[in-house]
């Protein structure tokens, strides 16, 4: 459970090392943070970033205990951040849409048409829209078998083999590889 006054305490230290060890905590036994799960959603909405980065990879933390109705409940909000433009949030909110669509994989056809909409979005600079791009062919490269057979992804990592960005042009030429040898 979480506790409250640390997470909201008026000293930064407490505060952001608890929410550090949270997040640690909830990797290890999502279980015992279920019961928080509204409260949970209520970080997400913090002023704060830090807190509300919290929220956000608690949820995905939690993806190996949440019900169907529960991941159905984080969704929209889990795009929103992901395609807000905003590099820190979109990456936290990829990861934690990576966890669910590893534990959950029957949201495939509403996960993955998220992580391609990352195409169309405009980041605050093209540095900022490779890195976030980066991020989802790091989670692609392991489980690319999410976009097997998916015209618009391969077309999607076949554009990301031409970024400035040397790790993210390697990246994709790795993911592409994968893909057209299940082909």
């Amino acid at each position: 459970m979480i506790d409250r006054e640390k997470i909201t305490s008026k000293n930064p230290k407490i505060k952001f090392s608890y929410a550090k060890q949270i997040v640690r905590d909830s990797a290890k036994n999502p279980a015992f943070f279920l019961e928080d799960f509204d409260y949970i959603i209520e970080l997400t909405k913090e002023k704060n970033n830090i807190i509300k980065w919290t929220g956000i990879d608690l949820l995905g933390n939690l993806a190996t205990v949440l019900t169907d109705e529960n991941v159905a409940k984080i969704l929209p909000m889990l795009k929103d951040f992901l395609l807000s433009g905003k590099l820190i949030p979109s990456n936290h909110a990829l990861a934690a849409l990576g966890q669910i669509l590893l534990h959950k994989p029957h949201f495939a056809d509403e996960i993955v048409p998220m992580f391609l909409a990352l195409r169309n979005i405009k980041f605050d600079t093209e540095d900022c829209r490779d890195i976030s791009r980066g991020k989802l062919l790091e989670f692609l490269k392991e489980n690319y078998r999410f976009i097997i057979g998916n015209k618009e992804a391969k077309e999607f990592v076949e554009e990301c083999t031409t970024s400035s960005r040397e790790n993210v042009a390697k990246l994709a030429k790795q993911v592409l590889k994968k893909i057209k040898a299940t082909a």
